[in-house]
């Protein structure tokens, strides 16, 4: 997409048919990715909630 303007950029049917376009392999690790960033977070955030508790404890 370079060279796209914003509105091509936004552009819901573009990127859906992007996705299509790709490997399955590729579509996995793409999904992976935000997965393993999800719990990265998530974890984090539950660590942070018991050290909390714990010094007020």
């Amino acid at each position: 997409m370079r060279g796209a303007t914003v509105t091509e950029m936004l552009d819901l049917e573009a990127w859906v048919a992007w996705i299509r376009s790709l490997d399955t392999g590729w579509l996995f690790l793409l999904i992976l990715l935000f997965v393993v960033a999800v719990v990265v977070l998530w974890s984090s955030g539950l660590k942070s909630d018991k050290t909390r508790e714990s010094k007020y404890d």
